[in-house]
C-alpha cells in the first residue's frame, strides 16, 4: 500500500497481521480523497480507530496541517508511528494510543475533517457521534466506513452531505452544525 497523492505521495504505508486490521486501500482512498479534497488543506484531522494511520496520512500528504491518530491496540499505534516517520510528515501530527472513547472524553482539541473507521458490525456509533459534537468545528466533515448507522434522523446536528461506495465499502459524509436540524436521508 502507498500513499496515493500530496507531498508523500508513493510512500509505503505498511500493514501488519494484527488481528481485525482491515486498512483502507490505495484503490479506495484516491476516489474518497478526490471527491472531499476541498475539505483537506489547512485543515486539522482526527483519525479515529486509525488502525495503520493510512487515512490521517493521506489527509497530511494533500494539504491538512495537523492530524490526530488514535488506536487503542499498541501494535496498531507502534505500526502509524512507523507510518508516519516513514512518511516524512513528522511534527505534524499527535497519537494517542487509548480507547476512542476516553480520547473523546478528555480531548477538547477541534477539527475540521474526522475520519471514523471502526471495527466490523461496531454498533456504538451514535455514542461516538454524540462524543464528537464538543470536538468539531462548526461545518466539519465526518467520514465514516462501513458503518452501521443508527437513525440520522435523531441526530440533529448531523447532515448526511453523501452515501458512497468504492468497490465493496460503504462511506457516508456527514457534516455538523451547531444548529439543530433533522438529519436528511
Amino acid at each position: 500500500m502507498r500513499v496515493s497523492s500530496g507531498k508523500a505521495q508513493g510512500h509505503q504505508i505498511f500493514t501488519s497481521s494484527i488481528k481485525n486490521l482491515n486498512p483502507v486501500t490505495a484503490i479506495i482512498r484516491k476516489p474518497l480523497f478526490d471527491t472531499i479534497a476541498d475539505k483537506i488543506i489547512g485543515k486539522r484531522i482526527l483519525d479515529l480507530y486509525a488502525g495503520t494511520g493510512s487515512l490521517g496520512i493521506e489527509a497530511l500528504s494533500r494539504g491538512a496541517t495537523f492530524a490526530y491518530f488514535v488506536d487503542h491496540s499498541q501494535q496498531s499505534c507502534n505500526l502509524i508511528k512507523k507510518n508516519l516517520n516513514h512518511s516524512f510528515l513528522l511534527g505534524k501530527y499527535r497519537l494517542f494510543c487509548q480507547d476512542v472513547f476516553s480520547f473523546l472524553e478528555s480531548n477538547y482539541e477541534k477539527f475540521d475533517l474526522v475520519f471514523a473507521d471502526p471495527p466490523m458490525n461496531f454498533l456504538d456509533l451514535r455514542a461516538v457521534l454524540e462524543q464528537l459534537k464538543k470536538n468539531l468545528n462548526d461545518g466539519g466533515l465526518i467520514v465514516l466506513r462501513n458503518p452501521v448507522m443508527p437513525d440520522l434522523n435523531t441526530l440533529v446536528t448531523y447532515k448526511l452531505v453523501r452515501e458512497t461506495n468504492y468497490l465493496n465499502e460503504k462511506f457516508i459524509l456527514l457534516t455538523y452544525s451547531r444548529l439543530k436540524t433533522k438529519c436528511r436521508v
